[in-house]
């Protein structure tokens, strides 16, 4: 039996000092997770049945080695012992008795910790945890130390010489006080930053899982504010150097608005706390995002000061505003003002405020969620920022802390501009809340929107002005307060939803000051489309409205250089790609896109052939639709998911042990983490989960939700953005130097050439009524060729498309109009035909979701004369662009004999070949295409091929790669 130490029970604070311990010695000898939390349980039982007459007894700990495993025994010395309980007895595996012959009694409490036997290299650990000082023996001496220095304090006036001895006596025990007092604080510091980093870590892990947008707000604000303690607590032991004024200041670029959002996530977390009290940011528009500073010593600041605003305001508002003082060409001057409506103060507080003090007193900061610095630290580091700080307030009227800095300015850009689209531009906006303060900054951030807005201070209000503009100009959005006097915002706006009498019914979003899990669960229950918690920022405001709609972001067109984009993607060159995709055009669109991208690309029409083409060939990445005819994008995600898991084994047993080392190989290198791989499907390769990214027109909130549960890995939005398009899949797929080469190559559609074939297919004008021409060819990355094409292509395909969709509403077949008109939303977008797009746009919000019951035939008639009059105007656009004699050329070949196309490379007809050995006629289309799309005229030759494909001739194909070989 070796013993690891003795832990004194002196008083009831000790119990939790052995508690502690007992608990961290049986963590470092057994990997049951609950047999250390029970004997510290226990523990607490043990220590209470000592008794306290005979002196402070003690725990002696040994552990020993029973039978290859290892016991640990606690042992109880004292001359008047307790019968152990029946708890005792029930735990421990064993428990002996002694009388010595003193008269001390002993108890031995033995537990069997199930694993093998102590090592040394535990032993000593465990001796160290026991040996360790506890905060309350560090604070014991540190109390101890100034006791003493006290008593030397008041013997100092007795004679010189006395004076002198205590003085150096004062100064030697001010020194060990100095030092326990670091020792405390860096034990204080390991101990917050231990679970501190775990609570960072696994959020970082949940945050990989799938999520849903609540869920993923909830913990991104956890990571935010964890991150942000965490660096405050590293700095806890800097504090000294603050009063030596020996702290460095960093200077980095940050981002303005990010800091703003980790202040708010933080303080409204408090302020929730209380009934009647919400948290504002007024940021002025003129503010610079992007500055140079530190970031972690501004957000200190603010939130300590925000912190204590919420201590001292139990109702009403506080106001956080920033405002430029002065800007230069390289640094700016920022104010801060933190406004409440408190308690105040009065002069003589106020005097009292910035007093320096001799110690960092965190308990009461700490107690209220703060950083830990006080007001006087908060001073300083204002004043390290090049500002001051002040106060203004008077008792009982609330408080203003205001604090100006300096900063950089940052080179960064803002990633997006904050620009609705042309079918929201000037849309009408209702702001309904009862705090004047809350109405003027949502005025001003959607105005800056470019929205009308109109402002309602209670819910009645609220009702009576959408009741009165539905006759004239009705209102597309509803920004509602939820908690109001009189009507709250869920009343109002489910009497809202729920009217007979408007013509319109606007879109609500609720915000609140309080993110109560019951109000959000209200308003998905009433269909709001968005809910928001205060304070409200600019862009998360503009996020929620353009998910309420359905919108993509906008921004400006520029035409991309094919040189820049292939420096930018260049490791996606030679990918293969799966296109699943129902529509021609949108097939062509995403294609061309693609494969001027290098990248190889086979196309399907529907989600069964996605699966039956992914049983048979290997692709690096799925681009999958969501809406197609035979099965949909979820459906045959869910199927390949389920065939990849299931795998098929082979019965080559030394095969299986040469893949598995290949396994193990790719998994050192840690190539496509976090993806799963199934069983082994043929001697040569492994099965692995192919990325699938939706690639749809379905753009509202909780769309891409329902796609990753699908099983997909990503999604992105129609119409196409190449830019986005390019990053997803650079996100997704491995290296070319890690791809695998398949078995059998897929058949691909061939680079389409740049350079222009005869001039008349390049024709564009320089405008087009109802196209925007730039933006398009910017989507198609400069094809003038392939952007005609489609325009042309849509001009011969879709002349009878209003025809179908109102045949489908006189039927009141609501679900094939919509699907209809979702179709034709896409394709518009995809050319860029703007107002065909905002007219389809506003049809299928109407269409989508009715019945013979809802309907109402005169909106429905209005919008669909809307949107024939843009599919009109955009038909007759196209119209101007057709050639006089279009199938001219087409015509020269007739009655020719086919010849056999020498320049066929053979890589090529073998690709035909194997194409036609599968029966995949898309395979073989698509390679045809590529051919024929860069001629003016039609070989014979492939048009031969092309019917032969169309005919389902397989042999037929065959035979002619057969001549062509001979």
């Amino acid at each position: 039996m070796k013993i690891i130490g003795n832990i004194p029970i002196t008083n009831p604070q000790s119990y939790i000092v052995a508690r502690n311990k007992i608990r961290a010695v049986a963590e470092l000898f057994t990997a049951d997770r609950l047999l250390p939390i029970r004997l510290a349980t226990v523990t607490s039982q043990i220590c209470r049945f000592l008794p306290w007459k005979n002196g402070s007894p003690f725990i002696s700990v040994h552990v020993d080695d029973d039978n290859s495993q290892t016991m640990l025994v606690l042992t109880v010395e004292n001359g008047d012992l307790d019968q152990p309980t029946e708890q005792l007895n029930h735990f421990f595996d064993a428990i002996k008795k002694e009388h010595r012959s003193d008269g001390t009694r002993v108890l031995a409490l033995c537990k069997r910790l199930h694993n093998a036997g102590p090592s040394l290299e535990f032993i000593a650990r465990a001796r160290a945890i026991l040996q360790q000082k506890s905060r309350d023996e560090l604070m014991a001496e540190v109390q101890d130390k100034n006791r003493e220095l006290e008593k030397h304090r008041e013997n100092l006036e007795h004679t010189v010489q006395e004076r002198t001895i205590q003085l150096k006596q004062a100064i030697e025990a001010a020194d060990a006080a100095n030092q326990a007092k670091s020792d405390f604080l860096a034990n204080m510091s390991h101990e917050i930053r231990t679970p501190m980093n775990a609570v960072i870590g696994m959020a970082h892990l949940a945050l990989k899982t799938d999520l849903t947008p609540k869920q993923q707000d909830y913990l991104n604000k956890i990571q935010s504010s964890a991150k942000s303690l965490l660096g405050i607590i590293n700095d806890i032991l800097d504090f000294s150097k603050i009063e030596a004024g020996k702290l460095d200041m960093e200077a980095v670029e940050f981002s303005l608005s990010e800091t703003l959002d980790n202040v708010a996530n933080v303080i409204s977390v408090k302020a929730q706390e209380k009934e009647n009290l919400e948290v504002l940011f007024n940021i002025d528009a003129r503010v610079p995002n992007f500055l140079v500073g530190d970031p972690l010593r501004l957000n200190q600041i603010l939130i300590n000061l925000g912190n204590n605003a919420v201590k001292f305001t139990e109702q009403g508002e506080i106001v956080l505003t920033t405002r430029t003082i002065e800007i230069l060409e390289s640094e700016v001057t920022l104010q801060f003002s933190i406004i409440d409506t408190g308690i105040g103060m009065t002069p003589q507080q106020q005097s009292r405020l910035f007093q320096a003090f001799s110690q960092a007193d965190t308990s009461t900061t700490r107690k209220f969620g703060g950083t830990g610095l006080g007001l006087t630290i908060s001073k300083r580091l204002v004043n390290m920022m090049g500002g001051d700080i002040w106060v203004e307030s008077e008792s009982g009227r609330g408080t203003t802390f205001n604090f100006t800095a300096n900063f950089g300015l940052g080179e960064g850009k803002i990633k997006k501009r904050l620009k609705p689209s042309s079918d929201l531009q000037g849309m009408k906006v209702l702001v309904v809340d009862d705090n004047a303060t809350s109405r003027n900054i949502l005025q001003d951030i959607l105005e800056s929107f470019s929205f009308e807005v109109v402002l309602a201070a209670s819910g009645e209000d609220g009702i009576e002005e959408i009741e009165r503009a539905d006759r004239d100009k009705p209102f597309e959005l509803v920004i509602m307060d939820w908690k109001m006097p009189g009507l709250d915002g869920i009343e109002a706006s489910k009497r809202i939803k729920h009217h007979d009498c408007l013509n319109r019914i606007p879109a609500v979003i609720l915000v609140t000051a309080y993110g109560r899990e019951e109000i959000m669960q209200q308003a998905e229950e009433i269909g709001l489309e968005g809910f928001l918690i205060k304070p409200v920022s600019p862009s998360i405001l503009f996020d929620t409205i353009m998910q309420a709609f359905g919108e993509r972001e906008t921004g400006p067109s520029q035409v991309l250089k094919r040189k820049t984009e292939t420096e930018s993607y260049q490791h996606l060159r030679g990918s293969r790609i799966l296109l699943v995709e129902d529509n021609e055009i949108n097939q062509q669109v995403a294609r061309e896109i693609l494969v001027g991208g290098g990248l190889e690309v086979t196309v399907v029409e529907n989600g069964q052939e996605a699966v039956n083409a992914t049983k048979v060939n290997h692709y690096d990445a799925i681009l999958m639709d969501i809406q197609m005819p035979v099965m949909d994008g979820y459906a045959a995600t869910r199927e390949i998911r389920k065939w990849e898991n299931r795998g098929q084994k082979t019965e080559d047993r030394g095969q299986i042990t040469d893949d598995r080392d290949q396994r193990k190989e790719g998994e050192k290198l840690g190539r496509w983490e976090g993806k799963n791989k199934s069983e082994i499907r043929n001697p040569q390769s492994e099965i692995e989960a192919v990325p699938i990214i939706a690639m749809t027109a379905h753009a509202m909130s909780g769309d891409e939700q329902r796609s990753l549960e699908a099983g997909m890995n990503d999604h992105v939005t129609k119409p196409i953005d190449p830019d986005r398009l390019f990053a997803t899949l650079q996100k997704w797929l491995r290296p070319a130097a890690e791809r695998e080469s398949p078995q059998s190559p897929a058949a691909t559609d061939a680079p389409a050439e740049t350079d222009p074939s005869p001039q008349n297919d390049n024709y564009l004008p320089e405008s087009l009524p109802g196209f925007d021409l730039t933006a398009g060819l910017a989507r198609l990355m400069g094809n003038k060729r392939l952007y005609r094409k489609l325009l042309l292509d849509f001009g011969n395909n879709y002349g009878g498309i209003a025809g179908e969709i109102r045949v489908a509403l006189e039927s009141q077949n609501f679900n094939q109009a919509h699907s209809l008109i979702h179709n034709l939303k896409g394709l518009a977008g995809n050319l860029e035909a703007n107002s065909l797009q905002t007219a389809a746009v506003k049809m299928e919000k109407l269409v989508k979701g009715q019945t013979a019951q809802t309907t109402d035939d005169k909106e429905l008639s209005r919008e669909l004369t809307e949107l024939q009059s843009a599919l009109q105007q955009a038909l007759d656009a196209v119209q101007t662009l057709k050639p006089t004699a279009e199938s001219k050329s087409h015509e020269s070949g007739k009655g020719e004999k086919t010849p056999i196309a020498p320049e066929l490379p053979k890589e090529i007809a073998g690709d035909i070949k194997a194409a036609a050995e599968m029966g995949d006629v898309m395979k073989i289309k698509s390679i045809i295409e590529a051919f024929t799309a860069e001629s003016e005229t039609v070989d014979p030759f492939w048009a031969q091929l092309s019917q032969l494909a169309d005919d389902f001739d397989f042999d037929g194909v065959q035979k002619c790669m057969l001549e062509l070989e001979e």
